[in-house]
């Protein structure tokens, strides 16, 4: 998503955006691939798991609440602030073709 919005970026720069529009731009990207990425995760592991212990009946159904919000609001958290730590605020100017 990052390599694809290069063009964008620098046609932002030539009107004038603040250089801290890429970074932040960058870090909404992250966040936003995490936070869907960690929602589909959670879901993808919680179905069957939850499927196999409602057919057994000897298996007792506990839910790590805390481990799912970690892991919901963490990772997203975490790529966004990675991501906004190492990308550069400026960017060579590009030629856009028509």
């Amino acid at each position: 998503a990052a390599a694809d919005s290069r063009p964008d970026l620098s046609t932002l720069a030539a009107v004038g955006a603040a250089p801290r529009v890429r970074r932040r731009l960058a870090m909404a990207q992250a966040a936003t691939v995490a936070a869907l990425g960690s929602a589909l995760g959670i879901l993808a592991g919680l179905v069957p798991s939850l499927a196999i212990v409602m057919a057994r009946a000897e298996f007792e159904v506990a839910m790590p609440w805390s481990t799912l919000a970690a892991v919901a609001v963490g990772v997203p958290l975490l790529a966004a602030l990675l991501l906004g730590a190492v990308t550069r605020s400026r960017l060579p100017m590009e030629r856009r073709l028509a």
